[in-house]
């Protein structure tokens, strides 16, 4: 048996296979174990498909000080934090060496994945995105400064040949649902003094932003009830950060795919309860006078 390793720069970027039947390594690069497999022609064969695979990945580098997240649409994610503590809930390679922290992971074309970075001391950050578009190395970053618990939201989209890397105002959370025509949403505080309005939008299409559902003047207001939905319908929210000077960042997406309306059904189950209950207190009532 051979273990394949791909070997990464510090960059994140690919720098060569390794095949090594002890599974150690001598080489001063970050690596990860992809798979192992018998001793035979197989490994060229893997390193076709590792190849044919690379335009459907993505590699995140973060350079301290903070802790990353990713959500993906689905709103499963993968955390990297500055103690090399890694979880993750989807597919991903996930590297901490000394503070810099490499992710290699699959994405789906043009739906939005959600970054969150968590300041863990104060200082500057630096995020970079790296992606192959026809045999070509394509780089994006943003530059930052941080200081310990600061939050920080970017959304990234791909498709084939674009990328998109923005800085989002807030992250919005998981939908509640309350009921089969109300949900509830939650959000983290924009904290800048730039601030203007929350704008909560609304759509039934994952691809449109929607109409505005609610205006929200107050930046301390991260929690909404959004009603007079239609029961068995999805709905998508964002919330749409306004800057008084005009700009607008928005959040990530998430979307509810509501319940039937069971408050109807509920009132009558109550309504015929209580009627039952007071047939059995009259009965109840009748016996002690007749005895």
């Amino acid at each position: 048996m051979y273990d394949d390793w791909i070997l990464l720069q510090a960059d994140g970027t690919f720098d060569s296979t390794y095949l090594d039947s002890l599974g150690s390594y001598s080489k001063k690069h970050t690596l990860n174990r992809m798979c192992v497999y018998p001793e035979t022609s197989e490994y060229y064969s893997i390193l076709t498909i590792f190849t044919d695979l690379l335009n459907q990945l993505m590699a995140l580098d973060i350079f301290s000080p903070v802790d990353v997240e990713i959500t993906d649409p689905l709103g499963r994610t993968v955390l990297v934090t500055d103690e090399g503590t890694v979880k993750s809930e989807f597919p991903a390679v996930c590297v901490e060496n000394d503070g810099h922290k490499s992710i290699l992971m699959p994405y789906a074309s043009g739906l939005p994945y959600q970054v969150n970075l968590t300041g863990t001391d104060t200082g500057d950050y630096r995020m970079e995105l790296n992606r192959i578009v026809d045999g070509e190395i394509i780089t994006q970053g943003v530059n930052g400064t941080t200081e310990p618990g600061q939050q920080d939201h970017y959304t990234i989209t791909l498709d084939s040949s674009d990328t998109t890397l923005t800085e989002t105002g807030v992250k919005l959370f998981s939908p509640e649902i309350i009921s089969g025509t109300t949900v509830e949403l939650n959000w983290s505080r924009y904290s800048d003094n730039d601030f203007s309005h929350y704008e909560i939008l609304m759509s039934n299409n994952l691809a449109d932003m929607g109409t505005t559902a609610q205006l929200i003047e107050e930046q301390d207001t991260v929690q909404t009830i959004i009603s007079g939905l239609v029961p068995e319908k999805t709905y998508f929210f964002t919330v749409r950060v306004h800057k008084t000077g005009g700009e607008i960042a928005d959040s990530n997406r998430v979307g509810a795919i509501l319940p039937q309306n069971f408050d109807l059904i509920i009132m009558i189950a109550a309504g015929a309860g209580g009627t039952a209950l007071l047939i059995i207190l009259v009965l109840i009532f009748r016996k002690r006078r007749s005895s």
